[in-house]
């Protein structure tokens, strides 16, 4: 199943234009009125009030993995901590319950908003849109994907930018340094599945023409973080939303 225009909910102008201020940054300003112009938004979870409580609209409920705490941290914001256990290789965050929510040709355009944890050594991050769960490797074998990468096993120091098409992975450096504590937002801009875009911070950064998801493969979304040693790692979540034409 993907997400068709009747599932959707037809949100006013205020709550859309409070969903792009939400950005931040007014530098990614072709964006935000690309976002003006869409009339159907779905939000995949939404976290306030300092409690673990998930709304989701128009989708099912996603896949909660890790210890879930609320968490206000002192630079600002409201989001669940998801802490994974002192057990190497466990996964903490949140995943599609089945990996069909959407695809390519659809032209979507996803908000992602995360704040890493207070130790980013040893740990493997992805966030985007795949085809299953990637978070067993740096390269998912025979996965499509879109989506950003922080392993610590490449090892990466900057978010980088990948896609893949079943077979090769493509990698753009963001040059956006990780920092342990920090807050991101990210949106990828699949309006044109030709050529996928990516912002941070509500600027433009790159786009990948290479290597690309299938334009009719079915696609989930993943915002987790893996620890690759045997100790706590943990990734704060806000909010996923995702744009439709």
């Amino acid at each position: 199943m993907t997400i068709a225009d009747e599932q959707l909910r037809l949100y006013s102008s205020p709550w859309i234009q409070g969903v792009a201020e939400s950005i931040g940054d007014d530098g990614y300003l072709g964006l935000v009125a690309k976002w003006f112009s869409y009339k159907q938004a779905a939000w995949l979870k939404l976290v306030e009030g300092g409690n673990t409580g998930i709304l989701s609209f128009a989708l099912p409920a996603p896949t909660e993995a890790g210890t879930p705490s609320s968490a206000r941290p002192a630079g600002g914001g409201d989001y669940i901590d998801y802490d994974t256990g002192a057990v190497i290789n466990t996964d903490a965050g949140w995943f599609s319950t089945a990996y069909t929510l959407l695809q390519p040709r659809e032209n979507p355009v996803i908000h992602f908003r995360i704040r890493t944890g207070t130790d980013i050594t040893n740990i493997r991050c992805w966030v985007g849109l795949f085809s299953a769960t990637p978070m067993g490797s740096d390269d998912p074998a025979g996965l499509h994907l879109a989506g950003l990468r922080f392993s610590t096993g490449v090892p990466d120091s900057n978010w980088m930018f990948c896609t893949k098409d079943g077979t090769n992975l493509g990698t753009t450096d963001t040059l956006i340094a990780v920092a342990a504590d920090t807050e991101y937002h990210f949106m990828l801009d699949i309006s044109d599945p030709a050529a996928i875009r990516l912002g941070i911070a509500g600027e433009y950064i790159t786009h990948r023409a290479t290597n690309l998801p299938s334009t009719s493969g079915n696609l989930g979304i993943v915002s987790a973080v893996r620890n690759l040693a045997a100790s706590a790692r943990s990734i704060r979540e806000a909010q996923i939303k995702i744009f439709l034409p």
